[in-house]
């Protein structure tokens, strides 16, 4: 049990990750985390840079590429093994790497450069709740004045329910609190991914504290309409979306 409780091992995991479908009704509850990201950004009155902070394969990035053609799309990570498996699937697109020393991450753009920056299924790399801060204090620099922070990530649901394409394997009571360790398996790629749980109000405390206001938490759900054989993805959300605006 304990090797499950360790972080996410990106470079051995790449070549896992690069087998998960891209975002569509297809790839399961992965779906509903991103599904509804393309009518939040449309609201702005301006949208010519995005930015996919801790873009791993470009499953985000290339997603919203296809939805907003006329933007600058730059995805960026720490992982090299990750971003290769991006360029290989998009050639053309832009990733960039973020190098890391020690513990801190340095962001290779001027402050105020994005409209958007999403962030999908990041928050859990944040081991402490200080580093979570300093997390959301960097997303908030890089941002323009009214731009939109778009992320999405574990919520506690998904420790309890059956879903689609998600194998719960730690903890195996379905308890959590802030700063516990999970670890999931998402099918049928069988990428493992352990994470730090970080609730919604956790978040969007933190972000209040970095200039984010108009702060709005949706759960969503999958429709039974869709042609999916969903399972508790109608009833119970097993993801979270924060979407919030720097004043």
């Amino acid at each position: 049990m304990a090797n499950i409780r360790k972080p996410t091992n990106y470079h051995e995991q790449a070549n896992y990750f690069a087998r998960l479908p891209e975002y569509q009704v297809k790839c399961g509850t992965d779906y509903l985390a991103g599904r509804d990201a393309p009518e939040i950004i449309r609201r702005l009155p301006t949208c010519r840079k995005i930015l996919d902070l801790g873009c791993g394969t470009g499953l985000a990035t290339r997603y919203l590429k296809k939805h907003f053609p006329d933007a600058t799309i730059i995805g960026a990570d720490i992982n090299q093994s990750m971003l290769e498996q991006a360029r290989t699937a998009d050639p053309e697109g832009i990733y960039l790497h973020l190098n890391k020393s020690s513990s801190e991450v340095h962001y290779a753009f001027l402050p105020g450069t994005f409209d958007v920056i999403v962030c999908s299924f990041v928050f859990h790399e944040n081991q402490s709740e200080a580093d979570l801060n300093v997390f959301l204090k960097n997303i908030s620099v890089l941002l323009r004045p009214n731009g939109l922070m778009l992320a999405w990530d574990t919520y506690k649901n998904l420790l309890m329910g059956k879903w689609t394409s998600i194998e719960t394997l730690y903890p195996e009571t379905g308890q959590i609190e802030d700063g516990d360790r999970y670890t999931v398996k998402l099918l049928p790629a069988g990428a493992i991914v352990s994470g730090s749980y970080w609730s919604p109000e956790t978040v969007e405390k933190i972000a209040r504290l970095h200039h984010f206001e108009n702060v709005t938490i949706h759960y969503p759900l999958a429709n039974h309409e869709s042609g999916m054989d969903w399972l508790d993805e109608t009833s119970l959300a097993p993801y979270y979306v924060i979407e919030a605006y720097k004043r």
